[in-house]
C-alpha cells in the first residue's frame, strides 16, 4: 500500500473517531436540554393549574406564589431556549453520525474500488464536511463529552460484526 493511501486511511480513522465522539456528545447534550425543557414545562403547567384553582378561593398567597413561579419559569424557558438547543444538538449528532458512517464506508469498502486521486478527493471532501459541521454546531458541554467518552470506552459504538473479526 502506498504512503498516500496509508495516510488517507489514518485520516479516515481520525474523522470516524472525531465524528463518533461529537455525535455521542451532541446526543447527550440534546437529551439534557430536552429534560430541562420538559421539567420547566411541567413546573409551569402545575403552577398554572394551582393559580387557576386557587383563583376562586380565598388563599391569595397561593395565587401570588403560583403566579410568580409561573412567570419565573416562563422567563427561564424563553431565555434558555431549551427546546431549540435540544433540537440543534440532535441535528448535529445526526450529521456527525452520517459523516462517521461515510468515513467507515470509504475506508472499509469504497477505497478498494477507486484510484488514489479519487480516494484523496473523497477524504478531503469528508474532512471539509466535518470541519464545516464543527464550525456551525453548538459547543458540546463538558458533561456531555465526558459521558460520551465513558460510554464509547465501555463499547457503546462497537458492532458485533467487528468483534468477530478480532
Amino acid at each position: 500500500m502506498s504512503d498516500l493511501k496509508t495516510n488517507l486511511y489514518n485520516e479516515l480513522s481520525r474523522i470516524e473517531e472525531d465524528s463518533l465522539y461529537s455525535m455521542k456528545g451532541h446526543y447527550n447534550a440534546s437529551d439534557r436540554w430536552r429534560w430541562w425543557y420538559n421539567a420547566l414545562g411541567i413546573i409551569n403547567v402545575i403552577c398554572s393549574v394551582i393559580a387557576g384553582i386557587t383563583a376562586f378561593s380565598e388563599i391569595e398567597i397561593a395565587i401570588k406564589i403560583a403566579a410568580i413561579i409561573t412567570a419565573i419559569v416562563t422567563a427561564l424557558t424563553t431565555f434558555l431556549e431549551c427546546s431549540k438547543k435540544a433540537e440543534s444538538h440532535k441535528v448535529s449528532a445526526n450529521s456527525f453520525l452520517k459523516i462517521k458512517n461515510k468515513a467507515r464506508y470509504l475506508k472499509e469498502i469504497k477505497s478498494k474500488l477507486i484510484n488514489d486521486d479519487e480516494f484523496e478527493r473523497q477524504v478531503n471532501e469528508l474532512l471539509e464536511q466535518k470541519d464545516e459541521l464543527n464550525s456551525i454546531s453548538l459547543v458540546i458541554p463538558d458533561f456531555a463529552y465526558e459521558k460520551a467518552r465513558a460510554e464509547i470506552e465501555k463499547g457503546f459504538a462497537d458492532y458485533c460484526i467487528d468483534k468477530k473479526k478480532d
